[in-house]
C-alpha cells in the first residue's frame, strides 16, 4: 500500500512504518465501544475487546511500545466492560501518540470537489450504502454487519470528514468496508466531505467563514455549536 503522506521513516533508515490501519482501528474502537456500552450488549463489548487485541498485535508488529501499552489498557478495560467514560483519556492519549508518530494529513490540501465525489459515490459506494446514503444499497442485505446509513444521527453525529477519510482510506476492520486507496488522496477527501452533505438540505444562506481544516476535523454537532444550526448546511455544502 503506497500512502506517502502518512508514512514515517524509521530512524536510521529502513522501510517506513504505515500507521494508517492502526489509526483506523483506534477510531473504530472508540465509536463502536461507546455504542456497545450504550446498548448494554455484553457480546458487542466482547467483540470490541477482540478488535482491541488485534490492534495490540498490529502495534507490536510496528514496535511501538507506548502505543501498544495504551491499546493494552483499552483491551483490558473493554474485556471488563467498563464504562466508555473510563476509557476517554486513554483514547485521547492514544490519539496524541498516533498523531505524533504517523504525521497524518488532518485536512485536504485543496478544496474537495463535491460534484466529483457525487459521481464517485454513485459508482463506488452506492452498491452498499445506497443511492442516497441510507445504507440500503442492492448488496446491503447480504452483508453483516450492514453498511452504515449516512442519514442516521447515531452514525453521523460522531463523524467528521477526517474520520470518514480514515475509513475510506484504510477500511473498517470486521466489516465489508475495505480501503479505497486506489483512489487519489484528493478523491478520498472529496468523498469524505461529500458523505456529510447527504443528510443536509441545500445551502440557502450566506457562506460561513471557516477553514477547511476546521470543517475537516469537526463533527456536525461541533460546527452547529460554533456557528448555529442554520449555518450547518452551508458549512458542509459550500466549501472555501
Amino acid at each position: 500500500m503506497t500512502l506517502p503522506l502518512v508514512l514515517l521513516a524509521l530512524s536510521g533508515g529502513g522501510p517506513p512504518k504505515d500507521f494508517g490501519p492502526l489509526y483506523a482501528l483506534a477510531q473504530q474502537l472508540e465509536q463502536d465501544y461507546v455504542e456497545a456500552v450504550e446498548a448494554h450488549e455484553a457480546p458487542l463489548m466482547d467483540q470490541q475487546a477482540a478488535v482491541a487485541r488485534h490492534a495490540v498485535d498490529v502495534a507490536k508488529a510496528l514496535k511501538e511500545p507506548a502505543i501498544t501499552a495504551e491499546l493494552e489498557r483499552l483491551a483490558q478495560g473493554m474485556a471488563r466492560h467498563v464504562e466508555a467514560l473510563e476509557l476517554r483519556e486513554t483514547f485521547r492519549k492514544l490519539e496524541r501518540l498516533l498523531n505524533a508518530a504517523g504525521g497524518f494529513p488532518r485536512a485536504p490540501a485543496t478544496t474537495p470537489d463535491l460534484q466529483r465525489a457525487a459521481t464517485l459515490f454513485s459508482t463506488t459506494c452506492a452498491v452498499c450504502h445506497g443511492a442516497t446514503g441510507g445504507g440500503d444499497g442492492p448488496t446491503a442485505a447480504q452483508l453483516s454487519p450492514r453498511p452504515e446509513s449516512f442519514l442516521s444521527d447515531d452514525v453521523v453525529n460522531p463523524m467528521s470528514p477526517w474520520r470518514a477519510f480514515v475509513a475510506i482510506t484504510w477500511g473498517v476492520h470486521g466489516t465489508a468496508m475495505v480501503g479505497f486507496n486506489a483512489l487519489s488522496e484528493a478523491e478520498r477527501w472529496s468523498l469524505a466531505f461529500y458523505v456529510l452533505t447527504l443528510r443536509q438540505p441545500a445551502c440557502t444562506g450566506k457562506s460561513v467563514k471557516a477553514s477547511l481544516r476546521e470543517r475537516a476535523t469537526s463533527t456536525d454537532l461541533q460546527l452547529s455549536g460554533r456557528f448555529g444550526e442554520a449555518a450547518l448546511a452551508c458549512l458542509r455544502r459550500k466549501l472555501p
